[in-house]
Protein backbone atom coordinates (compact mmCIF):
# COMPACT_ATOMS: atom_id res chain seq x y z
CA UNK A 1 0.00 0.00 0.00
CA UNK A 2 1.14 3.44 -1.09
CA UNK A 3 0.10 6.61 1.45
CA UNK A 4 0.13 9.67 -0.96
CA UNK A 5 -0.48 12.97 0.72
CA UNK A 6 -1.13 16.06 -1.77
CA UNK A 7 -1.88 20.09 -1.85
CA UNK A 8 -5.40 20.65 -2.90
CA UNK A 9 -6.39 24.77 -3.71
CA UNK A 10 -9.14 26.27 -1.65
CA UNK A 11 -12.81 26.02 -3.32
CA UNK A 12 -13.40 29.68 -1.83
CA UNK A 13 -14.93 31.95 -3.80
CA UNK A 14 -12.56 35.09 -2.71
CA UNK A 15 -9.42 32.53 -2.78
CA UNK A 16 -10.72 31.49 -7.03
CA UNK A 17 -10.62 35.39 -7.09
CA UNK A 18 -7.21 36.17 -5.76
CA UNK A 19 -5.76 32.91 -7.75
CA UNK A 20 -7.37 34.55 -10.86
CA UNK A 21 -5.97 38.06 -10.11
CA UNK A 22 -2.78 38.08 -8.22
CA UNK A 23 -0.34 35.68 -10.97
CA UNK A 24 2.40 34.60 -8.16
CA UNK A 25 -0.67 34.47 -5.46
CA UNK A 26 0.79 31.84 -2.42
CA UNK A 27 -2.45 29.88 -2.73
CA UNK A 28 -4.26 28.58 0.26
CA UNK A 29 -5.75 25.03 0.30
CA UNK A 30 -5.60 21.67 2.88
CA UNK A 31 -3.66 18.57 2.69
CA UNK A 32 -5.71 15.82 1.34
CA UNK A 33 -4.67 11.75 1.99
CA UNK A 34 -5.03 9.16 -1.10
CA UNK A 35 -4.05 5.63 -0.63
CA UNK A 36 -3.36 2.97 -3.35
CA UNK A 37 -2.73 -0.93 -3.36
CA UNK A 38 -2.10 -2.52 -6.45
CA UNK A 39 -3.57 -0.57 -9.25
CA UNK A 40 -6.54 0.53 -7.11
CA UNK A 41 -6.92 4.48 -5.53
CA UNK A 42 -8.78 5.54 -3.27
CA UNK A 43 -9.11 9.33 -1.67
CA UNK A 44 -9.04 9.03 2.61
CA UNK A 45 -9.99 12.75 2.72
CA UNK A 46 -8.99 15.89 3.89
CA UNK A 47 -6.41 15.80 7.06
CA UNK A 48 -7.79 19.21 8.37
CA UNK A 49 -4.32 20.93 7.87
CA UNK A 50 -4.65 24.29 6.18
CA UNK A 51 -1.40 25.98 4.77
CA UNK A 52 -0.38 28.19 1.65
CA UNK A 53 0.71 26.18 -1.20
CA UNK A 54 4.67 27.93 -0.38
CA UNK A 55 4.73 25.88 2.38
CA UNK A 56 3.99 22.07 1.16
CA UNK A 57 6.86 20.16 0.16
CA UNK A 58 5.32 17.81 -2.53
CA UNK A 59 8.45 15.62 -2.75
CA UNK A 60 9.45 15.37 1.24
CA UNK A 61 5.46 14.90 2.12
CA UNK A 62 6.05 17.34 4.92
CA UNK A 63 5.36 20.76 6.01
CA UNK A 64 8.16 22.80 5.66
CA UNK A 65 9.34 24.93 8.61
CA UNK A 66 10.31 24.54 12.00
CA UNK A 67 7.47 26.37 14.29
CA UNK A 68 5.83 24.75 16.91
CA UNK A 69 2.61 24.55 14.28
CA UNK A 70 4.78 23.05 11.51
CA UNK A 71 5.85 20.38 13.94
CA UNK A 72 2.18 19.49 15.20
CA UNK A 73 1.24 19.15 11.57
CA UNK A 74 4.13 16.85 10.85
CA UNK A 75 3.17 14.66 13.64
CA UNK A 76 -0.36 14.34 12.61
CA UNK A 77 0.78 13.15 8.99
CA UNK A 78 3.41 10.78 10.33
CA UNK A 79 0.31 9.28 12.56
CA UNK A 80 -2.11 8.97 10.37
CA UNK A 81 0.36 7.43 7.77
CA UNK A 82 1.73 5.19 10.33
CA UNK A 83 -2.23 4.49 11.53
CA UNK A 84 -2.96 3.38 7.30
CA UNK A 85 -0.39 1.29 7.22
CA UNK A 86 -0.83 -0.41 10.89
CA UNK A 87 -5.03 -1.21 9.70
CA UNK A 88 -3.29 -2.49 6.29
CA UNK A 89 -1.32 -4.98 8.20
CA UNK A 90 -3.97 -5.86 9.87
CA UNK A 91 -6.32 -6.61 7.36
CA UNK A 92 -3.98 -8.71 5.70
CA UNK A 93 -3.75 -10.65 8.24
CA UNK A 94 -7.36 -11.04 8.72
CA UNK A 95 -8.49 -11.31 5.22
CA UNK A 96 -5.18 -13.40 3.83
CA UNK A 97 -3.82 -10.26 1.99
CA UNK A 98 -6.50 -9.81 -0.01
CA UNK A 99 -7.07 -5.97 1.27
CA UNK A 100 -8.73 -2.89 -0.85
CA UNK A 101 -8.18 0.56 -0.33
CA UNK A 102 -12.12 0.66 0.75
CA UNK A 103 -11.81 -1.78 3.28
CA UNK A 104 -8.93 0.61 4.87
CA UNK A 105 -11.20 3.46 4.79
CA UNK A 106 -14.09 2.25 6.37
CA UNK A 107 -11.45 0.94 9.25
CA UNK A 108 -9.63 4.34 9.33
CA UNK A 109 -12.55 6.21 9.03
CA UNK A 110 -14.58 4.59 11.80
CA UNK A 111 -17.01 3.36 9.29
CA UNK A 112 -16.61 -0.44 10.18
CA UNK A 113 -14.80 -1.87 13.54
CA UNK A 114 -11.97 -3.96 12.71
CA UNK A 115 -12.51 -7.61 15.06
CA UNK A 116 -8.94 -7.28 17.06
CA UNK A 117 -7.78 -10.84 18.50
CA UNK A 118 -5.89 -10.94 22.19
CA UNK A 119 -2.42 -11.59 20.00
CA UNK A 120 -3.50 -8.33 17.56
CA UNK A 121 -3.64 -6.62 20.50
CA UNK A 122 -0.57 -7.26 21.93
CA UNK A 123 1.29 -6.49 18.65
CA UNK A 124 -0.47 -3.21 18.83
CA UNK A 125 0.46 -2.18 22.33
CA UNK A 126 3.97 -3.45 22.37
CA UNK A 127 4.09 -1.18 19.01
CA UNK A 128 2.42 1.74 21.14
CA UNK A 129 4.88 1.46 23.45
CA UNK A 130 8.43 0.76 21.62
CA UNK A 131 7.12 4.60 20.48
CA UNK A 132 7.50 5.74 24.09
CA UNK A 133 10.83 4.20 24.51
CA UNK A 134 12.49 6.39 21.64
CA UNK A 135 10.15 9.24 23.54
CA UNK A 136 12.14 8.54 26.57
CA UNK A 137 8.44 8.23 28.36
CA UNK A 138 9.32 4.82 29.88
CA UNK A 139 12.60 2.27 29.10
CA UNK A 140 13.37 -0.71 27.26
CA UNK A 141 13.47 -2.41 30.76
CA UNK A 142 9.67 -2.25 31.19
CA UNK A 143 9.41 -3.27 28.05
CA UNK A 144 11.14 -6.39 28.47
CA UNK A 145 9.36 -7.09 31.44
CA UNK A 146 6.30 -6.64 29.54
CA UNK A 147 7.34 -8.88 27.08
CA UNK A 148 7.44 -11.53 29.16
CA UNK A 149 4.15 -11.23 30.69
CA UNK A 150 2.60 -11.95 27.47
CA UNK A 151 4.63 -14.41 26.45
CA UNK A 152 3.14 -16.49 29.36
CA UNK A 153 -0.16 -14.91 28.54
CA UNK A 154 0.30 -16.56 24.85
CA UNK A 155 1.47 -20.02 26.36
CA UNK A 156 -1.86 -19.60 28.10
CA UNK A 157 -4.41 -19.14 25.59
CA UNK A 158 -2.54 -21.68 23.85
CA UNK A 159 -2.97 -24.47 26.32
CA UNK A 160 -6.12 -23.44 27.12
CA UNK A 161 -7.47 -22.99 23.40
CA UNK A 162 -8.65 -19.36 24.11
CA UNK A 163 -6.66 -17.79 21.22
CA UNK A 164 -9.95 -17.30 19.17
CA UNK A 165 -11.58 -15.74 21.92
CA UNK A 166 -12.94 -12.06 21.25
CA UNK A 167 -10.91 -9.18 22.99
CA UNK A 168 -14.38 -8.48 24.76
CA UNK A 169 -15.63 -12.03 25.87
CA UNK A 170 -12.36 -12.38 28.23
CA UNK A 171 -14.00 -11.59 31.37
CA UNK A 172 -13.35 -12.51 34.98
CA UNK A 173 -13.82 -15.98 34.84
CA UNK A 174 -10.89 -15.95 32.51
CA UNK A 175 -8.50 -13.99 34.05
CA UNK A 176 -8.96 -16.25 37.32
CA UNK A 177 -7.82 -19.56 34.89
CA UNK A 178 -5.05 -17.45 34.19
CA UNK A 179 -4.10 -16.99 37.71
CA UNK A 180 -4.38 -20.90 38.45
CA UNK A 181 -2.58 -21.47 34.97
CA UNK A 182 0.34 -19.61 36.87
CA UNK A 183 0.43 -20.78 40.16
CA UNK A 184 0.13 -24.59 38.87
CA UNK A 185 3.30 -23.26 36.82
CA UNK A 186 5.13 -22.66 40.09
CA UNK A 187 4.85 -18.72 40.36
CA UNK A 188 4.21 -16.68 43.31
CA UNK A 189 1.41 -15.17 43.96
CA UNK A 190 3.20 -11.60 43.55
CA UNK A 191 4.34 -12.26 40.25
CA UNK A 192 1.15 -13.90 38.97
CA UNK A 193 -0.68 -10.80 40.66
CA UNK A 194 1.76 -8.35 38.21
CA UNK A 195 0.35 -10.81 35.40
CA UNK A 196 -2.81 -10.12 35.74
CA UNK A 197 -2.27 -6.48 36.51
CA UNK A 198 -0.66 -6.64 33.30
CA UNK A 199 -3.66 -8.20 30.98
CA UNK A 200 -5.69 -5.41 32.79
CA UNK A 201 -3.74 -2.99 31.38
CA UNK A 202 -3.57 -4.16 27.90
CA UNK A 203 -7.61 -4.35 27.86
CA UNK A 204 -7.62 -0.88 28.95
CA UNK A 205 -5.22 0.89 26.90
CA UNK A 206 -6.87 -0.87 23.55
CA UNK A 207 -10.50 1.09 24.83
CA UNK A 208 -8.35 4.11 24.60
CA UNK A 209 -6.86 3.52 21.62
CA UNK A 210 -10.80 2.45 20.24
CA UNK A 211 -9.25 -0.91 19.01
CA UNK A 212 -12.08 -2.74 21.37
CA UNK A 213 -16.14 -1.53 22.37
CA UNK A 214 -15.25 -2.07 25.85
CA UNK A 215 -12.99 -3.66 28.26
CA UNK A 216 -14.68 -6.98 30.14
CA UNK A 217 -12.20 -6.04 33.16
CA UNK A 218 -13.45 -2.73 34.00
CA UNK A 219 -14.15 -2.67 37.73
CA UNK A 220 -12.42 -5.79 38.24
CA UNK A 221 -9.59 -6.10 41.12
CA UNK A 222 -6.65 -8.23 41.06
CA UNK A 223 -6.69 -9.44 44.77
CA UNK A 224 -4.13 -9.59 46.91
CA UNK A 225 -3.26 -12.58 48.76
CA UNK A 226 -0.10 -13.13 50.67
CA UNK A 227 2.54 -15.00 49.71
CA UNK A 228 4.71 -18.10 51.79
CA UNK A 229 6.71 -15.55 54.48
CA UNK A 230 9.34 -14.61 52.01
CA UNK A 231 12.68 -15.86 54.19
CA UNK A 232 15.05 -14.33 51.57
CA UNK A 233 14.99 -10.76 53.03
CA UNK A 234 17.60 -10.51 56.38
CA UNK A 235 15.86 -9.05 60.06
CA UNK A 236 17.87 -5.68 61.49
CA UNK A 237 19.65 -7.80 64.01
CA UNK A 238 20.97 -10.42 60.87
CA UNK A 239 22.01 -7.50 58.79
CA UNK A 240 24.02 -6.05 61.88
CA UNK A 241 25.62 -9.59 62.04
CA UNK A 242 26.64 -9.23 58.04
CA UNK A 243 27.87 -5.37 58.97
CA UNK A 244 30.01 -6.61 61.72
CA UNK A 245 31.24 -9.85 60.07
CA UNK A 246 35.41 -10.02 58.84
CA UNK A 247 36.13 -11.69 55.84
CA UNK A 248 39.51 -10.76 55.81
CA UNK A 249 39.68 -13.33 59.13
CA UNK A 250 38.48 -15.92 57.12
CA UNK A 251 41.15 -15.56 55.11
CA UNK A 252 43.85 -15.62 58.00
CA UNK A 253 42.26 -18.60 59.08
CA UNK A 254 43.07 -19.88 55.69
CA UNK A 255 39.46 -20.57 54.17
CA UNK A 256 39.08 -17.82 51.50
CA UNK A 257 41.97 -16.50 49.09
CA UNK A 258 42.44 -12.54 50.17
CA UNK A 259 41.10 -11.57 47.14
CA UNK A 260 37.71 -13.45 47.87
CA UNK A 261 37.47 -11.68 50.95
CA UNK A 262 38.44 -8.56 49.76
CA UNK A 263 35.35 -8.91 46.69
CA UNK A 264 32.77 -10.50 49.61
CA UNK A 265 33.72 -7.22 51.68
CA UNK A 266 32.77 -4.70 49.46
CA UNK A 267 29.81 -6.96 48.26
CA UNK A 268 28.71 -7.07 51.32
CA UNK A 269 29.39 -2.96 51.85
CA UNK A 270 27.10 -2.26 48.80
CA UNK A 271 23.96 -4.60 49.95
CA UNK A 272 24.40 -2.87 52.82
CA UNK A 273 23.89 0.34 51.10
CA UNK A 274 20.68 -0.69 49.59
CA UNK A 275 19.33 -2.38 52.30
CA UNK A 276 19.57 0.97 54.76
CA UNK A 277 18.57 3.45 51.21
CA UNK A 278 16.19 1.30 49.30
CA UNK A 279 18.22 2.54 46.56
CA UNK A 280 18.41 -0.09 43.23
CA UNK A 281 22.52 -0.39 42.35
CA UNK A 282 21.83 0.52 38.50
CA UNK A 283 20.54 4.30 40.31
CA UNK A 284 23.84 4.56 42.81
CA UNK A 285 26.41 3.21 40.14
CA UNK A 286 25.40 5.95 37.68
CA UNK A 287 25.84 8.53 40.12
CA UNK A 288 22.93 10.35 39.06
CA UNK A 289 21.95 11.63 42.46
CA UNK A 290 23.06 14.35 44.96
CA UNK A 291 23.48 14.71 48.79
CA UNK A 292 20.89 17.19 50.81
CA UNK A 293 20.49 17.75 54.30
CA UNK A 294 16.41 18.45 55.10
CA UNK A 295 15.53 19.10 58.52
CA UNK A 296 18.73 17.85 59.88
CA UNK A 297 18.79 14.60 58.63
CA UNK A 298 20.57 13.51 55.16
CA UNK A 299 18.45 12.37 51.99
CA UNK A 300 19.82 10.96 48.80
CA UNK A 301 18.44 13.20 45.33
CA UNK A 302 17.73 11.85 42.26
CA UNK A 303 16.33 10.37 39.41
CA UNK A 304 15.15 6.43 39.04
CA UNK A 305 16.45 4.80 35.87
CA UNK A 306 13.49 2.18 35.40
CA UNK A 307 10.77 5.59 35.75
CA UNK A 308 12.71 8.90 35.26
CA UNK A 309 11.13 9.92 38.41
CA UNK A 310 12.85 11.56 41.19
CA UNK A 311 13.50 9.73 44.23
CA UNK A 312 14.14 11.16 47.99
CA UNK A 313 15.60 8.34 50.65
CA UNK A 314 16.73 9.44 53.93
CA UNK A 315 20.03 7.94 54.86
CA UNK A 316 20.46 5.57 57.67
CA UNK A 317 23.81 5.24 60.11
CA UNK A 318 25.36 2.06 57.94
CA UNK A 319 24.65 3.83 54.62
CA UNK A 320 26.49 6.62 55.70
CA UNK A 321 29.10 4.41 57.14
CA UNK A 322 29.72 2.68 53.94
CA UNK A 323 29.82 6.22 51.82
CA UNK A 324 32.64 7.06 54.23
CA UNK A 325 34.20 3.94 53.61
CA UNK A 326 34.27 4.30 49.92
CA UNK A 327 33.95 7.95 49.04
CA UNK A 328 34.37 8.25 45.33
CA UNK A 329 34.02 4.72 44.14
CA UNK A 330 30.00 4.35 44.60
CA UNK A 331 29.49 7.79 43.75
CA UNK A 332 31.37 10.09 45.91
CA UNK A 333 28.21 12.36 46.89
CA UNK A 334 27.55 15.45 45.32
CA UNK A 335 26.12 18.71 46.49
CA UNK A 336 22.87 19.47 44.96
CA UNK A 337 25.11 23.00 43.33
CA UNK A 338 27.32 20.89 41.51
CA UNK A 339 25.35 17.49 40.60
CA UNK A 340 26.22 15.86 37.59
Amino acid sequence: MFVLFWFRKSDSTSEKIKRKEIPDYDALGSICCRITIDTQVMDIGSVHIILRRSMWDEKAQRVTGNDTAVRRNNRTLNDIKNKLERIYELLQVENDADVTPGMVKDLFTGKKFFRYSLEQLMTEYFKDRAEEVTANIITQDTIDVHRNYSNNFTDFLTQKSLRALTPTNFDVDNIDTFKIFLLTKGFAYSHVRKHLGWVKQLLKHSLRKKRIKSNPLEGVKVPSESDEPDTTHLTIPQLECLIHFDFYRLNKLGFLPEETAERLDRERDAFVFSSFTGMHHCDYSKKIYWLEEIKGADFLIGERKKTKKTFALKLLEPAIEVLKKYGDQIGNLPTKSNQR
